[in-house]
């Protein structure tokens, strides 16, 4: 029970909860990373504390979070009045009771706290009444050390999951009052982002684009019901007729509507859920996988947190378990693939390239553009490039893009694919595909698109924009493409890695790429968020092979015939 001691059933439930877990987990039960203190987690010693916990009267002096909630101001004096008001009743508890009861006070009081506005003074205030309070009961009954531990965790948890704050009469009942409590309650749950027009939400894992306002409306009758039922709590009648009657007509009428309409005036002024897309995905380093943040730097898996403003995401697992040197036995398929593609480059050569592309894939996925490159993989058709980058646009999820090859290719009008150039937001890698032999690039955009200024770009039937450009292009073709002049700071840029080998129609499978997303996706997203952490800490990408750096010679010899004459 989040107010108070738990019901009976309650710790029923609890207790078969925690016995089921006893048994995965070897006996021991933990937050976080630190082991719970003071019980044996065994299943004798937790009934005894269960069913003692059960016998614990409910009354309001066991419900902190109320005294709190109703004033989320409270100075050290109310904080230390309301931890030793409710610790004198637990005082004449039995001794198992008192314990759980005093536990409970001090981790409700310490969430609540953080769930609302409090400072750290009060904090400090909460742990030192704790300290007094300890001092004053028998030593086997309380241990201050563990409070402080339990204190600290409440804190934590507050902060992660506020409680709702009581006191609906400082909301008019209007259509702008409705929004101003949406905002206190969703504050932590929902932002708008006035440039998408478009709200996001925090689903737990990274804020998810609302496919509709449908679906922001059905959340907002659930605040309406609550608001309901805590408007029948309150003394005043007469108000409580009236407020009863507002939201009960809120639900069932057009006020919500208005509602969301205010919500989004209120966003453009900055008065409310607002955020700029440029305060999101900030952190460049940070990969979000299906189970966590996989963080570049450090190469560990950490947990999501909504403060990161994180908007995409992978569907695909990081496995910390894998070994480096086993990847050949977790995704098999992929890494025969990966190493068969060279095998004509030699047995020197071959491996560089493997290592090479696999390094640029690692890049990739980082959320920097220093290298200033385009990579270029080409060959004659059936050779399995295709299908490498559908595997890992597959395991990229929300970070890649399939891109018209328009992005790239010289036009008299180049600004009429300022649509696509839109779709880079935020991206962290793309792939265009298929450009004709008698096709140019275009220079300013691979300059543009490769730099690390901001690009420009406007989405259909909406106002242009400014973005840092992250997103790095790998070019899939047959024909090598074709390049006007003999600019080397164009030339530079573009980095050309041949595929010779050739599927044999015995050889191919159908829908290989799908086959191995299904059976070897996890292990593909460890393997290249390895090779991410390998670039952040070498710096670099693998050294080029002998086969890339032939590939760029032929390419300049090819669009430059004159200056090699000369």
């Amino acid at each position: 029970d989040a107010y108070g001691i738990p019901t009976e059933s309650t710790c029923t439930q609890l207790y078969e909860a925690c016995r089921q877990l006893c048994e995965g987990v070897g006996g021991k039960l933990t937050v976080g990373q630190e082991s719970l203190p003071a019980w044996e987690h065994t299943e004798p010693k937790f009934a005894e504390h269960a069913d003692r916990a059960a016998t614990i009267p409910v009354n309001e002096e066991y419900k902190p979070a109320d005294a709190v909630t109703a004033n989320n101001d409270l100075d050290d004096a109310g904080i230390r009045r309301l931890i030793n008001d409710c610790a004198a009743r637990c005082s004449t508890l039995e001794a198992g009771a008192r314990r759980y009861g005093l536990n409970r006070l001090v981790f409700v009081t310490a969430s609540v706290l953080a769930g609302g506005n409090a400072t750290e003074e009060s904090f400090d205030t909460l742990r030192n009444t704790i300290v007094a309070l300890a001092d004053k009961l028998p030593p086997p009954e309380v241990n201050a050390r563990v409070w402080i531990t339990t204190v600290d965790v409440a804190i934590k948890e507050g902060r992660a999951n506020p409680r709702r704050r009581a006191g609906l009469r400082k909301y008019p009942l209007t259509a702008q009052g409705l929004a101003d409590l949406l905002v206190d309650e969703w504050r932590d749950h929902y932002r708008y982002v006035y440039l998408w027009k478009r709200w996001i939400r925090w689903n737990g894992l990274v804020w998810e684009r609302v496919p509709e306002t449908a679906h922001l409306l059905r959340d907002m009758v659930h605040i309406l019901r609550w608001a309901q039922a805590e408007t029948m709590r309150d003394p005043d009648n007469k108000w409580k007729d009236a407020a009863f009657k507002w939201y009960y007509h809120c639900e069932n009428g057009e006020a919500p509507i208005k509602a969301e309409k205010l919500l989004r005036a209120m966003e453009s002024t900055g008065m409310g859920l607002g955020i700029n897309p440029q305060g999101l995905n900030v952190d460049p380093w940070i990969f979000a996988c299906a189970n966590g943040y996989f963080d570049v730097r450090t190469g560990v898996l950490r947990s999501p947190c909504r403060t990161d403003y994180i908007t995409q995401c992978s569907s695909f697992n990081y496995i910390s378990a894998i070994p480096d040197d086993k990847f050949s036995d977790y995704a098999p398929r992929f890494m025969r693939h990966l190493d068969w593609v060279f095998e004509p480059q030699g047995p020197e050569d071959g491996p560089r390239a493997t290592a090479y592309l696999a390094s640029w894939l690692g890049y990739a996925l980082t959320g920097v553009n220093r290298e200033q490159k385009i990579l270029i993989m080409h060959g004659d058709g059936n050779n399995g490039k295709s299908a490498l980058l559908d595997v890992f646009h597959a395991v990229s999820g929300d970070y890649s893009a399939k891109l018209a090859k328009e992005v790239l290719i010289r036009q008299k009008n180049e600004s009429k694919n300022s649509d696509e150039i839109a779709e880079l937001e935020g991206r962290r890698w793309g792939f265009l595909s298929e450009t004709e032999a008698t096709e140019f690039l275009s220079e300013s955009r691979i300059k543009s698109l490769t730099g690390t200024n901001t690009v420009r770009a406007m989405r259909k039937f909406q106002e242009a924009f400014f973005f840092e450009q992250r997103c790095k292009l790998l070019l899939d073709t047959n024909h090598r493409p074709r390049i006007h002049g003999k600019d080397k700071a164009t030339l530079r840029r573009l980095k050309l890695l041949p595929f010779h080998n050739v599927v044999t129609p015995a050889m191919r499978i159908g829908d290989w790429h799908a086959i191995v997303t299904r059976d070897e996706g996890h292990a593909v997203l460890t393997w290249l968020l390895r090779q991410a952490h390998q670039y952040h800490q070498t710096g670099s990408l693998a050294p080029e092979p002998a086969c890339v750096a032939a590939a760029v010679e032929d390419f300049t010899v090819e669009n430059d015939p004159i200056g090699l004459f000369l």
